[in-house]
C-alpha cells in the first residue's frame, strides 16, 4: 500500500505534473506536548526522516516547528484549525476545520502510528487533498457560496481574520464562502447551461446570485462584497468554462485568468433533472453524463434522496448530499 500511494503522489501527472515533492501543513492549535500534537510529533519527526514524496510541516499554538526544512520549493498542502502557519501563496491548498467541521474529529483524533514500521496512510491522503480538484454543480452549494465570510471569529463561524487575509488579494473586497471552497481547490458553480444556446446560462440558485449582485453593484462602504462567477458548459464538445472571476463582473480577478482542469465533478441530481436536455432520440440524463464523461470521467452524482431509481444498476458514482453537506460548512471545508 504504501508503494502505491508513492507512485500516486509522485509519478501521476495528472495530479502532479512537475512530480513535486508535497508537504502537508498542520496546525491543530494546542501547544506541543498536549495531544493530540504530542504524538503527531513523533509521527511526522518518523515520516520525514523516510525517503519518500510527502513530507510534514507541523506548528504547535507555542510556535514549536517540525519539518520547516520541506515547504520551500514544494507543493503545500494546508490544514489549518482557526488560523494558518507557514507561507501560504496563491498556488498553495489550504482546508480551514473548526469544530462544525468534517475533518475536525478526524484530525484531532487521528492515531499515529508508533512505530517507525507500520505506514502512515493519513499524509498521503493529505497530499492527495491537496491536489485534486473539484467542480460542485448543485443549488444548494451556489446559495452557500455566496455567503459572506465573517471579518472576526464569531458564533458561526471559525473562519478569523488570519485565514480571511488568504482569501483574496484585495483587501477592499470582503471574500465569501466560494473563496473558501476555491482554496481548497473545490470550485463551486454559480452559473450553468446545457447545450449550445447562449441565452440557456442560468443562475444555480437565482435568489442568493441576485442578492449577492446587488450588494457587490450598490455597496458604497470601503470594504465591498464579492459576487463570485463560476459558469459552466455542458454540451456535446463536453464540459468547459464559460465564465470566471472570483470577484465579480467586470473586476480584476486578482490575476487568476483561468481555472484548472477538474479532476472530478461532483453534479446534483435535481440539476440534472432541471437542466437535461430535450430529445426525440436518447435519453436527455443519459446524454448530459455522457458529454460530461468525454473530458470529465471522475463523474459523481449526489442527491438527498438516495440513489436514484435510474441509476442503482448502472455503474455510476454516487454521494449522499449529507455527506457533501457536512464537508462544506461554514466552519471551514472538510472531507480530507
Amino acid at each position: 500500500m504504501e508503494r502505491l500511494w508513492q507512485l500516486w503522489i509522485s509519478e501521476n501527472t495528472l495530479l502532479n505534473p512537475n512530480k513535486k515533492q508535497v508537504t502537508d501543513v498542520v496546525y491543530l492549535d494546542v501547544k506541543e506536548n498536549e495531544s493530540p500534537n504530542r504524538d503527531w510529533a513523533t509521527a511526522v519527526d518518523r515520516l520525514n526522516e523516510k525517503p519518500g514524496p510527502v513530507k510534514m510541516y507541523l506548528e504547535s499554538n507555542d510556535s514549536i516547528k517540525r519539518g520547516e526544512k520541506y515547504l520551500e520549493g514544494s507543493l503545500r498542502s494546508g490544514f489549518f484549525r482557526h488560523r494558518t502557519v507557514g507561507p501560504i501563496v496563491p498556488g498553495d491548498m489550504f482546508e480551514v476545520f473548526g469544530k462544525r467541521s468534517a475533518d475536525c474529529d478526524m484530525l484531532l483524533g487521528a492515531n499515529p502510528p508508533r512505530d517507525g514500521n507500520t505506514f502512515w496512510e493519513l499524509p498521503y491522503a493529505m497530499a492527495e487533498a491537496g491536489l485534486i480538484r473539484i467542480l460542485i454543480l448543485d443549488e444548494r452549494m451556489a446559495e452557500r457560496a455566496m455567503m459572506p465570510i465573517a471579518q472576526t471569529q464569531s458564533g458561526n463561524t471559525d473562519v478569523g481574520g488570519d485565514i480571511r487575509k488568504h482569501l483574496l488579494a484585495d483587501e477592499s473586497l470582503s471574500p465569501c464562502f466560494w473563496h473558501l471552497a476555491q482554496r481548497a481547490k473545490i470550485y463551486i458553480a454559480t452559473h450553468l447551461r446545457v447545450g449550445d444556446d447562449p441565452k440557456a446560462m442560468k443562475p444555480l440558485h437565482e435568489q442568493s446570485f441576485k442578492d449577492a449582485l446587488s450588494k457587490y453593484t450598490n455597496t458604497t462602504v470601503v470594504t465591498r462584497p464579492t459576487c463570485p462567477i463560476l459558469k459552466i458548459v455542458i454540451s456535446e464538445q463536453g464540459l468547459a468554462v464559460d465564465a470566471f472571476n472570483p470577484c465579480g463582473p467586470e473586476r480584476n480577478n486578482d490575476g487568476e485568468t483561468s481555472l484548472p482542469e477538474f479532476d472530478i465533478v461532483v453534479i446534483h441530481q435535481g440539476v440534472i433533472d432541471t437542466f437535461k436536455p430535450e430529445s426525440k432520440d436518447s435519453d436527455g440524463e443519459i446524454m448530459m453524463r455522457n458529454w460530461i464523461e468525454k473530458h470529465h470521467p471522475w463523474l459523481v452524482v449526489e442527491s438527498g434522496r438516495g440513489i436514484p431509481p435510474g441509476l442503482q444498476k448502472k455503474p455510476i458514482r454516487f454521494l449522499s448530499f449529507s455527506v457533501l453537506d457536512q464537508a462544506m460548512t461554514p466552519d471551514g471545508i472538510g472531507g480530507a
